[in-house]
């Protein structure tokens, strides 16, 4: 993901050090156009890593920090709910390698940190770019930008939702993500009678949990990221019969 953020000596640089580590996870700090390999202190490298407090005092000492680069040994180059914490809590770009051991991926990067992606299109990956993340950059765009994207009916100006740190399959695993979080952040049940341009629908898909959501975007089109597909807009009508229910944003709670 927009890895022209990073230079091509950076991730070749980190890309050698996550074959270097194998099967340890790698870890490195990115700063101006430099990776700085670091030591992984975690209990279990093969599973997590932990950059020591000596190399974090070290390189921070040398500039800004850029990004945190890890590798994944063996698994695909896609946040975990750890990944994701800790993404937040240290306010910049995270990446991820892929690793066998002979081959590595070029980091995968995420963060809010880095421009909005265009809504149609997306690659899915669970946590970064799936159906929650369509939804929460939709409104982190606004009207005027989601204009230019052909997204015309669009009510809102920019605000931003909160990111929750999620595990793939999450509804198989005690989690409830939807019903857990929507009303905390403004929104409210509506009939399908009433659905206009920026509402959402949610709709269970295999599961006895809501799992998936999109956008009603006007014109009889909705907008929606399915895994195994690229982010899309399709006819309203499937959907529209499918959806267990439809809400309606209407503001963040204790918002001025």
């Amino acid at each position: 993901m927009i890895c022209n953020y990073l230079s091509g000596d950076v991730i070749k640089a980190a890309q050698l050090h996550a074959l270097n580590e194998y099967p340890k996870e790698a870890c490195g700090i990115v700063i101006d156009d430099t990776y700085y390999p670091c030591e992984n202190v975690a209990e279990n490298p093969e599973k997590d890593f932990e950059i020591s407090a000596k190399d974090i005092m070290r390189i921070s000492s040398i500039g800004v920090i850029k990004a945190i680069i890890h590798s994944h040994p063996n698994a695909l180059a896609a946040p975990t709910a750890t990944d994701m914490t800790g993404q937040i809590n240290s306010g910049v770009v995270w990446g991820i390698i892929s690793t066998d051991g002979e081959r590595a991926s070029e980091p995968f990067l995420w963060g809010d940190q880095l421009p909005i992606e265009p809504i149609i299109g997306r690659e899915f990956v669970h946590g970064i770019r799936d159906c929650f993340s369509l939804i929460r950059d939709c409104f982190r765009l606004g009207k005027t930008e989601l204009a230019k994207q052909g997204v015309e009916e669009w009510p809102y100006d920019p605000v931003v939702f909160p990111v929750y740190p999620r595990d793939d399959e999450w509804w198989n695993n005690g989690q409830d993500l939807y019903s857990e979080n929507f009303s905390k952040i403004g929104w409210k049940e509506i009939t399908r009678e009433e659905v206009r341009a920026g509402d959402a629908f949610m709709l269970k898909v295999k599961s006895d949990k809501l799992n998936h959501a999109g956008l009603y975007i006007g014109n009889n089109i909705i907008l929606h990221h399915l895994p195994t597909r690229l982010s899309r807009r399709e006819p309203v009508g499937i959907w529209a019969r499918s959806a267990d229910i439809w809400l309606r944003w209407e503001g963040l709670p204790n918002a001025s």
